[in-house]
């Protein structure tokens, strides 16, 4: 326990106002800015510089510095220690020496790619010409080049030995000599709370593989990993974006979608489930517009229906991927509002499960989710049943005495108890809790969805009806 104290005491001392709560404003000795847990429209969020702890006059959350990293980050106590002390540039005394080094060789070889990627005019060219990022891009994910200058000669000269370059990674011995695991490659670093635990080559040509990535180590799991995850971006946009690529990932958050991530060259599973529910429970894939990335986006979407996420699957135009989409001038928007979400894009594309999928949803999802299907997919024999089920659950009640709070169309929005109800046409279609305090957005974010669910479907039918009178 003495040596956990003494962790916090030296993060404490070196880490600043600003490395953890942003740019607050300064208020005498002290700072204070609006409350990242609750929606407020005056700053009520106080910080204390001699102690970094925080206190909200608002929600009244309080606690330390390290509180407020784990509440933020939906962390435990030690992911939040080594977050804290990532930032801080403060050696944890409870990681082993074995890691410490790791993550000390990794944070060398990527100065060793930075600045060979500055001397390489070629893969220079490669990234600014033919892959069109800009400079803020490339220094923002910190992206190197190995140029054919042996790195293991590099590290041996910075003092590490044979076996720490080979258990990194970053080294093999072939007939008794060190050799480089990575060669002629653009570089991409692999990080974790700010720290290096591996990286991924790419060639610049069409030779295979494609990339490569660093081997496991204790430090570095591939199947956990999701290249590029903001969480503060994730928070902010309210769902993640998830690609195929790095390229792809680069290229989306240059284009100003920083709420998007990607696999580290496997296919997406359950560990990556996991790591986004931490921030947000709503997913968009854009996979690739082929027929591979379509057989991968019904893996993909599978995986998140199963683990209960909410979320859709945009395709993209034949032939293009999210970075030539992107670098053509294309947007993600129409391409988002279009998506179909997993339950309707499963249920189109495997034969037989329309009616699993459907009492999948009856048995343990929202109201929210069996609407969303039944407005895309729904016969009348299922809404019928489903307005029944909702019905009896509000013990028959009259809710269209229930105070309005939204009226558009044919559709409104009544607050009963914790609860909003929708109406259409005077029945009962669906409820859904009500979340925070401002329940008139929600209940006008949730007409606008359900209107817009409703208009496709029309279309759809339509479109089906002419087809089918042309034939």
């Amino acid at each position: 326990m003495s040596e956990t104290m003494s962790d916090r005491e030296r993060i404490l001392e070196r880490l600043t106002v600003f490395d953890v709560y942003g740019h607050p404003k300064q208020v005498g000795k002290d700072f204070v800015m609006k409350c990242p847990f609750h929606e407020e429209k005056t700053a009520s969020f106080h910080i204390y510089t001699d102690s970094l702890s925080f206190k909200c006059y608002g929600c009244n959350k309080a606690g330390s510095v390290f509180d407020f990293a784990m509440e933020k980050e939906r962390v435990s106590f030690p992911e939040a220690l080594r977050m804290l002390a990532a930032k801080a540039g403060v050696e944890l005394s409870s990681i082993s020496n074995s890691n410490a080094r790791l993550f000390e060789i990794n944070s060398t070889a990527l100065n060793f790619y930075v600045e060979s990627l500055k001397r390489n005019e070629k893969a220079m060219e490669y990234l600014t010409k033919q892959r069109s990022l800009l400079p803020e891009s490339i220094q923002h994910f910190k992206i190197g080049y190995t140029n054919g200058v042996p790195l293991v000669n590099y590290l041996k000269g910075k003092g590490f030995t044979d076996e720490e370059i080979i258990n990194s990674g970053l080294g093999v011995k072939r007939n008794g000599e060190m050799k480089d695991f990575f060669f002629r490659r653009i570089m991409f670093p692999i990080t974790k709370n700010g720290r290096i635990i591996g990286f991924s080559g790419r060639v610049t040509g069409d030779e295979e593989p494609k990339y490569l990535n660093t081997s496991a180590t204790p430090i570095f799991r591939k199947k956990k990993i999701l290249y590029g995850i903001d969480s503060v971006a994730i928070k902010t946009a309210g769902y993640a974006i998830v690609v195929e690529g790095q390229l792809d990932v680069i290229m989306t958050h240059q284009c100003g979608y920083r709420n998007t991530c990607a696999p580290m060259g496997i296919s997406f599973g359950e560990e990556h489930v996991k790591r986004l529910k931490k921030y947000t429970n709503w997913v968009m894939l854009i996979y690739d517009g082929d027929k591979a990335g379509i057989n991968a986006a019904q893996r993909t979407a599978k995986i998140l229906f199963d683990g209960k996420m909410r979320g859709g699957v945009g395709i993209l135009p034949e032939g293009e991927d999210p970075d030539s989409f992107l670098r053509k001038g294309g947007t993600f928007t129409p391409i988002i509002e279009s998506a179909e979400p997993f339950s309707c894009f499963l249920a189109d594309r495997f034969k037989g499960t329309k009616r699993m999928i459907f009492n999948t949803l009856l048995i343990d999802r929202s109201s929210s989710e069996i609407a969303e299907f039944l407005a895309h997919r729904g016969t009348k024999e299922e809404i019928d049943m489903f307005r029944e089920m909702e019905a009896r659950a509000l013990l028959e009640k009259d809710v269209r005495k229930d105070p309005l709070v939204v009226r558009r169309k044919d559709m409104e929005v009544r607050k009963h108890n914790g609860f909003l109800v929708l109406l259409t046409e005077g029945r009962f279609l669906f409820s859904t809790g009500i979340n925070g305090k401002d329940y008139k957005k929600q209940a006008e974010h949730l007409v606008t969805n359900i209107l817009k669910l409703k208009s496709k479907a029309r279309r759809r039918r339509a479109a089906q009806m002419e087809s089918e009178e042309s034939q």
